[in-house]
C-alpha cells in the first residue's frame, strides 16, 4: 500500500492525532497534492514500475492505537471519508 504525505488527515476537526504508521503504508510519498494518488494507475519507485489494482479500503483496526492497545473513542473514518 502507498500513500501521499498530503493525504494523511491530520488538522481535522474531530479527528484524534494520529500519526501515518497507524495506515502502515508501505511507501509515504511526498511532493503531490492531497488525494492525487486516488487516480493514479501507475507509480514508478526508482526503476521499479507498480500497476495500481484498486483503491485500498481501510479496516477499523487503524483506529486502535498501536502502542497501548486502546481504540479510538470516535470512528475518524467517517470524518476522513467525508473531506475527500
Amino acid at each position: 500500500m502507498y500513500t501521499a504525505q498530503g493525504s494523511h488527515p491530520m488538522g481535522i476537526q474531530g479527528i484524534p492525532e494520529v500519526t501515518m504508521a497507524r495506515f502502515r503504508p508501505n511507501f509515504v510519498l511526498d511532493g503531490t497534492a492531497a488525494h492525487a494518488e486516488d487516480d493514479w494507475l501507475e507509480i514508478q519507485l526508482g526503476d521499479v514500475r507498480f500497476r495500481v489494482e484498486r483503491p485500498c479500503t481501510r479496516c477499523s483496526t487503524v483506529m486502535v492505537d498501536q502502542e497501548t492497545g486502546e481504540s479510538d473513542r470516535v470512528n475518524w473514518l467517517r470524518y476522513a471519508a467525508c473531506c475527500r
